[in-house]
């Protein structure tokens, strides 16, 4: 009896020790909860360090693979945003203008996003057309140049029914094969279509192999899944987007079955996270951060698939966990953003970095029909004009050669 006493008392007394430490643990817990997020924004300042000079390490950061705190980071940026406030009321010009700062940066931020996201998508279509056309053939003059874009800088009227014009060379062409009905012709230019589409499959495999792991797939997926509150270290990274947007080039001249639609929303997330630490106001805190990437989200579909509002539909319904008011105006402006800058940005990319071409109306001419059509590069309408008139026919030779006919 006296035994069962002992033991009855040491159980007794271990479990007062085991009360008591998990109470000491609850309390360090809560006093690192509401400690550092009010002693770091009551006394930080709106560029968020702290006016003693000293910083609290690990706050508002998360370990890889891990997921956030959603109420500490919002409880977080409502003080900052009080504090702000207060700061703004009573305090001098300085304040002022940080608080003004602090209040445009969401739509500072939007808006390279958007820029950042159509100038991307504009990069990933030009460089996968240039590459797809470098499967057939090469423009000597201007390397840098495909097909379309080669036979346009020439002076040249007349092309054939492939498009082909004589400033663009086929490889058979380059190997001294003139004649494009002889057999060897159709032999060299079979090689190097296969040539060039295993080289540039190949070399997308090894480069995100190599450099980024996190590269592969089209990445929607794990977006949702960080959009969620889910940490992944290195997956929005600047190595990523490097590759990712070098390798969906590749892949897509290659001839592989995908496109680079898919990707685009992993690029503009990228973008987000990216220039998101350029603000303090969402580097520093993880939910607000989910705001610019929903934002980003957004663009990465408008720009795929030219649909502004149905990249806001697509970031809100699918992809977004936090999606406050001010986010959905937010992510329409960034999707009207990346649209407009990867409309304006292709028509015009050789006149800013490769000097200035003239794209006038050409006539068309087909050898065997006596009608010839004339198109323009940016319209897929045509119409029926008489033979022998050209850009620099008048009106009256036309008519003339019209009665004629």
């Amino acid at each position: 009896m006296e035994g069962e006493a002992s033991w009855e008392q040491r159980r007794v007394k271990v479990e007062k020790e085991v009360i008591l430490i998990l109470l000491y643990m609850y309390m360090l817990h809560s006093f690192s909860f509401s400690f550092p997020g009010s002693l770091n924004e009551s006394v930080a300042g709106a560029s968020g360090e702290l006016e003693f000079g000293l910083e609290i390490p690990g706050l508002g950061q998360y370990e890889d693979f891990h997921t956030i705190d959603w109420q500490r980071d919002i409880a977080r940026d409502s003080m900052r945003h009080r504090h702000i406030a207060r700061k703004r009321q009573g305090g001098s010009f300085l304040d002022a203008v940080r608080g003004a700062h602090d209040a445009w940066s969401g739509w500072l931020c939007v808006l390279l996003v958007g820029v950042c996201a159509g100038a991307m998508a504009a990069v990933v279509d030009i460089g996968s057309t240039w590459l797809t056309d470098l499967k057939f053939g090469l423009c000597p003059s201007a390397f840098y140049l495909n097909k379309e874009q080669c036979c346009w800088s020439s002076d040249e009227t007349v092309v054939d029914v492939a498009g082909n014009c004589s400033q663009w060379v086929p490889w058979s062409q380059i190997f001294g094969i003139k004649e494009e009905s002889h057999a060897g012709s159709y032999v060299v230019l079979y090689f190097f279509y296969v040539f060039w589409a295993i080289a540039f499959a190949s070399l997308a495999a090894s480069l995100v192999r190599a450099f980024a792991p996190y590269a592969c797939g089209s990445g929607i997926p794990e977006i949702k899944t960080i959009l969620s509150g889910f940490i992944i270290r290195g997956y929005l990274g600047k190595w990523t987007v490097l590759i990712k947007s070098v390798s969906i080039m590749l892949a897509v001249a290659a001839g592989l079955s995908l496109g680079k639609e898919g990707p685009m929303v992993h690029i503009a997330c990228c973008c987000g996270n990216i220039l998101a630490y350029l603000f303090p106001k969402y580097g520093r805190n993880e939910a607000k951060k989910r705001e610019i990437l929903s934002a980003a989200s957004a663009a990465g579909v408008s720009v795929a698939f030219g649909a502004p509002i149905g990249g806001v539909l697509f970031s809100l319904e699918e992809v977004s966990y936090y999606f406050p008011l001010k986010t959905l105006w937010r992510s329409f402006f960034c999707a009207l953003v990346a649209a407009f800058v990867l409309q304006r940005y292709p028509y015009h990319y050789t006149e800013f970095f490769f000097g200035t071409f003239t794209y006038l109306t050409f006539p068309t001419h087909f050898s065997a029909s006596t009608l010839s059509t004339t198109s323009t590069p940016f319209s897929s309408t045509s119409s029926t004009t008489t033979p022998g008139c050209s850009l620099s026919s008048s009106p009256s030779s036309c008519s003339a050669s019209s009665e004629d006919s």
